[in-house]
C-alpha cells in the first residue's frame, strides 16, 4: 500500500465548505489556511477547535486585488517559521 501524500504535508489552502474535510488528515502542526466569505462562517467553531492543526483564515474579498497575494504569502511563511521553531511537522 502506498503512503498518503497527506501524511507529508505542512499546508492545506482551500475555501471553507465541504472539502475543507480533507485538512483532518494532515499531521500534527501542520496548517490549514482557509478563506472564507464575509459574514459566512462556515465551520469556523469546528476548525478552530481542531487541536492539532494551525488553522489561519483570510477573507475571500481580499483576494480579488492582486496587493492582497501577500496576506496568503505571509501567513505561510508564518506557518513555516513555526515548524522551523518548534519542530512540529511530518515526520
Amino acid at each position: 500500500m502506498a503512503d498518503s501524500k497527506c501524511k507529508y504535508s505542512l499546508f492545506f489552502i482551500s475555501v471553507v465548505g465541504g472539502a475543507t474535510v480533507t485538512a483532518m488528515f494532515l499531521p500534527r502542526g501542520a496548517a490549514a489556511l482557509l478563506f472564507y466569505p464575509r459574514a459566512q462562517y462556515l465551520d469556523y467553531d469546528f476548525w478552530n477547535n481542531v487541536s492539532h492543526l494551525r488553522v489561519m483564515w483570510v477573507p475571500l474579498e481580499t483576494m480579488d486585488r492582486g496587493s492582497n497575494v501577500s496576506i496568503v504569502i505571509d501567513r505561510i511563511a508564518q506557518a513555516l517559521a513555526h515548524v522551523e521553531h518548534f519542530g512540529h511537522g511530518p515526520r
